[in-house]
């Protein structure tokens, strides 16, 4: 064997390893994990006339299986990981799709191990009140999940409950009257404000723009409850200018004086 046929195939197996982030996987390996997430899915599949996907009651006796309940974050990580179309169905291409990224996880057991491992991520704070990457990615996801067909914003109150999840003790606490918010550094009911202020001056749907830069907003807070960082010249949803006027004359936050309740 020449050392150009050794070079290459060290090189060859170094690639390997960088694309699957550190596990020279063979396609065997690949192949056989692909075939046993196949047999999970068809276990779950309940109805001939859509072989590639799972509907409301398969899904549902997954999540049994999974012991996750319906209503729980950690089901909305998973959405996020096999990257469901909608709330309550799974195609067999995210499925197989997204637990290939856990080789390991090819059977409910194993994927609770993964899942629980997630949900305890999900928490974990960034720099400068940042929440963690994998929040970002499933709370984007969230609004694909929670967005009405041929609509193009979810009604506030459907968005309040996902928010009280997201948001919540569970997620990326942004209520400082919680143990859960103060530990990731917030003093203030941020949630509870936003939701209040909302019912009263918006009842309108949340649009993407809004969705997302809620998000955005709740970070900016986490990093400084003062508001110091707030300019009326930012590009914010004109909501948000008036939430952050609420909060200054009502709750005194940034120097505003709070009116007397």
């Amino acid at each position: 064997m020449t050392a150009l046929t050794i070079d290459t195939q060290w090189m060859h197996r170094g690639l390997l390893y960088f694309v699957h982030g550190g596990s020279a996987q063979s396609s065997g390996t690949s192949d056989r994990t692909t075939s046993a997430l196949n047999a999970l899915f068809d276990k779950y599949r309940d109805d001939p006339s859509t072989p590639d996907l799972l509907t409301i009651n398969a899904t549902m006796a997954y999540l049994t299986d999974l012991s996750l309940a319906p209503d729980s974050i950690t089901v909305l990580i998973l959405s996020e990981l096999l990257q469901s179309p909608t709330l309550g169905e799974i195609t067999r291409t995210g499925f197989t799709t997204g637990w290939s990224s856990h080789p390991s996880a090819t059977s409910t057991s194993t994927q609770k191990t993964v899942l629980k491992q997630l949900t305890m991520q999900l928490v974990q704070p960034g720099p400068s009140g940042q929440t963690s990457a994998l929040f970002r990615r499933v709370y984007k996801h969230t609004f694909k999940l929670a967005l009405p067909a041929g609509t193009r914003g979810i009604p506030l109150d459907m968005a309040t409950e996902y928010w009280r999840l997201l948001f919540g003790p569970s997620g990326a606490c942004w209520d400082g009257t919680k143990a859960e918010g103060r530990a990731q550094g917030v003093r203030q009911p941020w949630l509870e404000w936003w939701m209040a202020f909302l019912q009263e001056k918006w009842r309108k749907a949340v649009n993407k723009d809004l969705w997302e830069q809620t998000l955005v907003f709740c970070e900016k807070t986490r990093a400084d409850e003062s508001l110091g960082w707030w300019s009326e010249d930012g590009a914010w949803p004109g909501i948000v200018d008036e939430f952050v006027g609420w909060c200054k004359a009502e709750k005194g936050i940034g120097g505003g004086e709070a009116m007397e309740e």
